[in-house]
């Protein structure tokens, strides 16, 4: 996404609604730090990559107790003092709720018990009629050009976003939770499946948000996106856990895609994909909609299958136990997804076990499979994720043997750790054998250590064949490129030859000053000094204001470039 240019279009608003009922085990000074990390994050985003000109906002609530205090809020600048302020109002927010529940005593129930849901709704309507979300701008928008984005909608039937709404709140990951986060008149249909009780709760929950937000979030162009800050349950052993956290999740970004948003991790939004050779806008921008289409409720005639299941999101093709190489890991849980649900999945996978480990200098780009999309994600318990550590550590990789259910063959892997407890994991050529490996007694302590975060997944992706060569040199690799590089036209030669001819110029030129230079220091050490008579003798006070600012001007210039040719002389330039 360019960055928009602030002629006629307004500035976009950014609008954080903050739950501060959240997981504070790890001490509430660290759980500020990490929702200001992430909040600054996108705000950047916003700053850098849509529109310079953005402002932002935000409101707290407790999803445990209703919140109906109104006052009309104002879009602030991104600014330091404005992040600070947030922080100072969110730690005095924590406090004064800390102290309440206090108060009260550690048996009291609170005034007014509500469902977190009815609680998210309200203060999410709340928000719409506090903020000056159309702010008079005569520099942006004008009613001519809102008639005309009017005529627009009703053309194409789609609507451009302008502003911005986070919901940062947990969000309820299994059955049992999403009964207790809905309202008592939401009640779900115990006699149902799981699948279709986690459909119907979501369908009440979006039936919610279009009654109440629709029509104003499409006056005034609005996103909605829930940023869940409750902790997933990776360490699960139980499909039917792991299965609900998915659907509901799932479910989740299916409602609020009308809305232009989706479900976002927290987690996901605090990593550091700097060192994986990704950015952070990358990321992000590829959660974030610009364009929503305005069409008729397009969730209520959906299957159950459809609302959770039928998502942008690839799903699982396999889920199973990796056995690990030696002793010292126990067998770890995990599920293997696609690169992208357009391409083939491997199928019946019967076993997955690790072989051996190797260092990164180790690998060549000739073992990957060249005949088949092989790129594949690999994501585990807290197991699989100390032992990606530890191989992020050493920078190694992992050999995994996958046995199949239909065939007697085996096909090899590489495993490359990346994010936390994940892993992307290749494919390798049918005729690779162990004997290719080099062993690692002939590497030197230098060639274990380097290559550090090889990017295996990002072979595949279009670059220029001189980058291809060296990253294939870097690697050791002897493979050829496939194509040569492109020899320069006549044009572009002879170019290159006249800026060389002029360089080659100005080093002569250089080079006959310096040498200039010395030879007239060394005649001047040689002569006799000046007397001070002779001086005095040929010297004569100036008798105009003209005279004097000649005399001056010659003195200055002499100056400067005396200053220059000792310079020069000396090996430095001026």
């Amino acid at each position: 996404m360019s960055q928009l240019q602030p002629s006629k279009r307004s500035a976009p608003h950014v609008v954080f609604l903050i739950d501060i009922v959240q997981d504070y085990s790890d001490g509430q000074e660290a759980t500020v730090r990490w929702i200001q990390h992430m909040i600054l994050r996108i705000l950047l985003f916003f700053l850098d990559s849509v529109d310079k000109r953005t402002t932002w906002g935000y409101r707290f609530f407790s999803s445990n107790t209703c919140s109906i205090a109104m006052s009309n809020q104002s879009f602030r600048s991104i600014s330091n003092s404005s992040i600070q302020a947030f922080r100072e109002d969110f730690v005095n927010r924590i406090a004064s709720s800390n102290n309440n529940t206090t108060s009260n005593g550690p048996s009291s129930q609170p005034t007014a018990e509500e469902a977190p849901f009815a609680v998210v709704n309200r203060n999410l309507v709340q928000t719409l009629a506090e903020f000056h979300w159309s702010d008079i701008d005569l520099a942006s928008e004008s009613p001519r050009r809102q008639q005309q984005q009017q005529q627009q909608w009703n053309r194409t039937h789609t609507m451009d976003v302008k502003n911005f709404t986070y919901l940062v709140t947990r969000a309820p990951h299994n059955v049992p939770a999403l009964r207790t986060y809905l309202p008592p008149e939401m009640t779900l249909d115990d006699s149902l499946p799981l699948l279709d009780q986690v459909a119907q709760g979501l369908k009440k929950m979006h039936a919610e948000l279009r009654k109440w937000l629709w029509e104003d979030y499409v006056y005034h162009r609005i996103s909605l996106t829930w940023i869940d800050t409750g902790s997933f349950d990776t360490s699960s052993a139980n499909d039917d856990t792991n299965a609900q956290e998915t659907w509901i999740c799932n479910g989740i970004s299916s409602i609020l895609r009308p809305f232009g948003g989706c479900h976002l991790n927290a987690a996901m939004l605090t990593e550091e994909y700097a060192r994986f050779g990704l950015s952070f806008g990358a990321i992000f921008r590829e959660c974030t909609q610009t364009k929503v289409e305005m069409t008729a409720d397009t969730v209520t005639p959906m299957t159950a299958d459809e609302l959770v299941i039928s998502s942008k999101y690839p799903s699982p093709v396999w889920i199973g136990t990796l056995i690990p190489h030696s002793d010292d890991h126990p067998p770890m849980q995990v599920k293997l997804y696609p690169e992208s649900k357009h391409y083939p999945r491997p199928e019946n996978i019967a076993a997955m076990e690790m072989i051996r480990t190797l260092y990164r200098s180790q690998f060549q780009l000739k073992w990957l499979s060249r005949t088949q999309r092989s790129i594949y994600v690999l994501a585990g318990d807290e197991a699989f994720a100390s032992l990606m550590t530890e191989l992020e550590k050493c920078h190694r990789l992992a050999l995994v043997r996958l046995a199949f259910v239909s065939f007697d063959d085996v096909q090899y892997a590489i495993m490359d750790p990346k994010v936390t407890n994940t892993a992307v994991l290749r494919l390798l050529a049918s005729d690779f054998e162990m004997s290719n490996i080099k062993p690692a007694g002939t590497l030197s302590m230098y060639r274990k250590r380097s290559f550090d975060g090889m990017p295996l997944d990002y072979l595949e992706l279009p670059v220029t064949p001189a980058k291809r060569a060296r990253l294939s040199k870097a690697l050791g690799d002897t493979v050829k490129t496939e194509k040569a590089q492109a020899p320069l036209s006549e044009s572009h030669i002879a170019l290159v030859e006249h800026i060389r001819k002029k360089r080659q110029a100005r080093r002569e030129q250089l080079e006959a000053a310096t040498e200039t230079s010395h030879n007239s220091q060394s005649q001047m050490e040689v002569s006799s000094p000046v007397s001070i008579k002779e001086e005095a003798a040929s010297f004569h006070m100036p008798r105009s204001v003209g005279e004097l600012q000649i005399a001056l001007r010659n003195i200055y210039f002499n100056a400067l470039y005396t200053n220059k040719v000792y310079s020069i002389s000396g090996g430095t330039f001026l």
